[in-house]
């Protein structure tokens, strides 16, 4: 029920994504430490709606689907980029392009 309040319920990790050339870093993993990704470590990006994360939490409109990353290391991680709880949305589509860019390097 908080979630159709406010999604940041549903993501208790707060840092910011940096991407580089090689690594893909996600700050405040731990409450400390970055997450770091190598660029072998991550094996697809995508941006939907999922049985997990389905559209009545994350809104009806495209910009609330979550960005989801599958990792070797870490499985299945989601994401939400630059959430703007008023409106609830994100920047998640622009990420996906960005990180489907990298992935193709």
């Amino acid at each position: 029920m908080a979630a159709g309040d406010d999604q940041r319920v549903l993501f208790p990790r707060n840092g910011q994504v940096t991407l580089y050339g090689d690594r893909l870093a996600i700050g405040g993993w731990d409450g400390r430490a970055d997450l770091v990704l190598r660029l072998r470590e991550v094996t697809s990006v995508w941006n939907e709606y999922t049985d997990l994360y389905g559209r009545f939490v994350g809104g009806l409109l495209n910009s609330g689907r979550p960005l989801i990353l599958d990792t070797v290391s870490h499985g299945e991680i989601y994401l939400m980029t630059d959430h703007r709880r008023i409106l609830e949305t994100t920047n998640n589509r622009t990420w996906a392009r960005l990180l489907k860019t990298w992935l193709a390097s």
